[in-house]
């Protein structure tokens, strides 16, 4: 019982903890949101005095909107997509009233236009959005006119000028991200060599379900530096960060790499496990060691650690890795192809995992001494 209330409370625990850190980590796009939704009532007020502008809120937080693609280009066509709603919704239902087939109508004429002008889909919803909102809440005849159209702009507005005001630093939530891959990265690594060494194919099985599962986040995280590059570029205030976003964006690939060449040596493994294949006691061992070695690349990331590892650091750290990898296996193996293509996976990854460390691929491919090396001492 008291395990149970343990267990109980630990999950509680984490879970309050994530959603903690899941709020705090969206605190400034929250704030964006509240004073661009604040200062564009009080403009369109101000502007347009005895109106209530709603559409001037409700614009600058869809602006400011997390979306797909370029993010300052997406905002102008989805702040776009709103004033054109507002647009068509004012001149169509004016003169033909609202109802059933009313409705239908000035959707998808907003949809057809907003696709016409050469936005996504996205925009387009955005469009038929609004458009309904004028032909459902607002009285054919009442007050405000094309008013509305203006609440809207000026929302739009508004909520760009915030973007680039009080941005979020995308520095800060790449590099959180990255470190979160790679501790993944040194997590499966370490199963890896754990499920050889004990031949526990469910143990390196889950290994590699998880490691497929980084490639969406990896994904994201391209996005992110497409996005973040975008408002470094209009906000004064990151502008110190276009450096740091350029060396994150320049390790990803090498990053993907390895992540992809992990899940080829989780296959293999499973498939030596599988098969029962027997295996030089080197080859986990290895693995073992660059699981710690990457562990030294997580501390070079991340932002939790009371002293970073620098980038010499880390890459000391794989090459001396790579050292011990330079073996030769017994022509006789009893494993067959299986332990030559291993290890030939492990110092394809050492490669990768050099050039996250800031080598170009030339000098990581160096800094890696050849199978039968009887030493190597990088300068």
């Amino acid at each position: 019982m008291r395990n149970w209330v343990k267990a109980r409370a630990r999950t509680f625990t984490d879970s309050i903890n994530r959603r903690l850190r899941r709020v705090y980590h969206s605190i400034i796009p929250i704030t964006q949101a509240a004073i661009a939704a604040s200062l564009a009532w009080w403009a369109a007020t101000l502007i347009f005095p005895g109106t209530k502008p709603f559409f001037a809120p409700i614009s600058a937080i869809i602006a400011l909107a997390p979306v797909p693609g370029r993010r300052v280009k997406r905002s102008f066509e989805i702040g776009a997509g709103t004033i054109a709603g507002v647009l068509i919704g004012e001149l169509i239902i004016a003169r033909i009233g609202s109802g059933v087939w009313q409705i239908g109508f000035v959707v998808f004429l907003a949809m057809v236009i907003a696709l016409f002008l050469g936005s996504g889909m996205l925009v387009s919803v955005q469009a038929a959005s609004s458009a309904i909102l004028i032909a459902t809440l607002i009285p054919v005849h009442g007050p405000g006119g094309l008013q509305r159209v203006w609440h809207a702009i000026i929302g739009t507005v508004i909520g760009i000028v915030i973007m680039a005001l009080i941005p979020a630093n995308p520095v800060r939530d790449i590099r959180r991200r990255l470190a979160s891959i790679v501790q993944i990265e040194r997590e499966i690594l370490g199963d890896i060599a754990s499920g050889l060494r004990t031949r526990n194919p469910e143990l390196v099985t889950k290994a590699l379900v998880r490691i497929r599962s980084t490639q969406p986040a990896l994904n994201d995280i391209r996005d992110t530096l497409y996005n973040g590059a975008e408002v470094v570029r209009v906000s004064p205030l990151l502008w110190y960060a276009r450096k740091d976003l350029k060396k994150w964006e320049k390790l990803l690939d090498p990053l993907d790499n390895a992540i992809r060449n992990t899940r080829v040596l989780a296959r293999r493994a499973v498939v030596i496990l599988d098969d029962d294949v027997p295996l030089d006691v080197r080859i986990p061992d290895s693995i073992s060691l660059m699981s710690e070695a990457t562990g030294v690349v997580h501390s070079m990331l991340s932002e939790s650690d009371n002293r970073h590892a620098t980038e010499q650091e880390a890459a000391r750290a794989i090459i001396s890795v790579a050292v011990r990898t330079t073996f030769q296996l017994d022509p006789n193996d009893r494993s067959g192809m299986h332990g030559p293509v291993i290890h030939a996976q492990i110092r394809s990854t050492l490669i990768d995992l050099l050039q996250v460390c800031g080598m170009s691929r030339e000098e990581a491919v160096n800094s890696v001494p050849a199978i039968g090396s009887p030493g190597y001492h990088p300068a």
